[in-house]
């Protein structure tokens, strides 16, 4: 084997000094270069992973919370209509009750007209009568050409209301 190497111009003290200084060279390289290198690899894949991992954990608490926020807008959706439907109840209460009031008060002031109307009426009838009988009086005094007593005056007032109450 000396002699192919000899041959080819190769001289194995030589090759072995290279082979040496190459492993040599080769392990002062692992443990300066390629040993912190992978280090540093590792380390950055293992927060690449981390990051990930922690983005998947937010991606699902923000679909938590999204379907919370839901959630949220359709109770407060429901509430709204449910405090629309109770003030709507409430406003057509409030409204029945001012017409409720509002029909008792006319009811009342018709009540009071009417009877108004009606002591007005008795007062004018009253009035009315008593004018007529002193007019029955004063036409019986003109014709008879006496004085005529309370007695007579009060039956002559009598018929003659009676006879204007059968014509009216």
């Amino acid at each position: 084997m000396t002699d192919i190497l000899t041959d080819f111009g190769v001289e194995w003290h030589l090759l072995v000094v290279s082979i040496v200084n190459f492993a040599v060279l080769a392990v002062i390289l692992w443990y300066v270069m390629i040993k912190p290198l992978l280090a540093l690899l590792e380390q950055r894949e293992t927060t690449i992973r981390t990051s990930l991992e922690r983005a998947e954990l937010e991606r699902q608490e923000a679909k938590l919370l999204e379907s919370k926020v839901a959630d949220d807008r359709k109770v407060a959706a429901e509430r709204a209509q449910q405090i629309v439907a109770d003030a709507e109840a409430k406003a057509a209460a409030v409204v029945k009750h001012a017409a409720t009031e509002a029909e008792v008060k006319a009811a009342t002031i018709l009540a009071d007209a009417k009877k108004k109307s009606e002591t007005e009426r008795d007062q004018l009838m009253d009035d009315a009568t008593r004018q007529l009988g002193d007019l029955v009086v004063d036409a019986t005094q003109l014709v008879v050409g006496k004085t005529v007593t309370t007695t007579v005056d009060q039956s002559l007032v009598a018929s003659a209301i009676a006879d204007a109450k059968k014509s009216s």
